[in-house]
């Protein structure tokens, strides 16, 4: 075989001719890693498990979480690259994003809707959790096939403006520029709703929420409502 680059790069000959059953095993092996996150998973909630130890179960869940979703971007990517649609890789890129995107989207809504109607029974903290598992996965999956689509028309624009500047430095400028539009809008919208949201989820989130929503009640009452002196 062909190792990749330090980068995960293949060269294409290699990229485009992986078998159907090298896709398969590297989708089984994501399956693994997600039977080894269910484990670690229900261990953490029949267990009780000291405080120093949550830091390193969240990592690991992390981790395998992280893994199925890379096994299951890069078995895709095999499986669409085998069939030799393109040879221009930032449109396989895109279209391997585009896919993946459609999928995941239509997994998350259905599996939202059975979570949300509790078809799996009041009870079933198993089936919940493992569909929570299913949805991350599949989100992070989707942050991985933009972040390669992005990655790959980077390169592509660089080397198209090699006769006006050196690659690294367009990239350098690219990235800033990205980072300029991207950050304002994750500073002041994202971060503030995942905060909200991991608050919920939480017992002292929702110790802390109800705090502020106390706060927040005193302070219209002290600034818009007359009291008598």
């Amino acid at each position: 075989g062909i190792l990749p680059s330090q980068e995960g790069l293949e060269p294409w000959g290699a990229a485009i001719s992986h078998t159907p059953h090298q896709c398969h095993l590297l989708m089984g092996c994501g399956f693994i890693f997600f039977l080894l996150s269910m484990a670690v998973l229900n261990s953490e909630r029949i267990v009780e498990t000291p405080e120093r130890l949550e830091r390193v179960i969240e990592i690991l869940n992390n981790y395998l979480t992280f893994g199925l979703s890379w096994c299951l971007f890069y078995g895709v990517r095999w499986r669409i690259s085998a069939t030799h649609f393109t040879h221009e890789n930032a449109l396989l890129m895109v279209a391997i994003a585009l896919f993946l995107s459609a999928v995941s989207f239509l997994f998350i809504f259905v599996l939202d809707k059975v979570e949300d109607n509790h078809l799996f029974g009041e009870d079933a903290e198993i089936a919940e959790g493992a569909t929570e598992k299913i949805i991350t996965g599949l989100g992070i999956l989707i942050g991985f096939s933009w972040e390669q689509s992005f990655d790959t028309a980077v390169d592509v624009v660089a080397e198209g403006l090699r006769h006006l500047a050196p690659p690294t430095f367009s990239k350098m400028v690219m990235s800033i520029c990205l980072v300029m539009i991207v950050f304002p809008a994750w500073r002041f919208y994202i971060l503030p709703t995942e905060r909200e949201i991991s608050e919920e989820t939480t017992e002292e989130g929702a110790e802390k929420a109800r705090l502020k929503e106390y706060a927040r009640q005193h302070f219209e009452l002290f600034v818009h409502h007359a009291t008598d002196e």
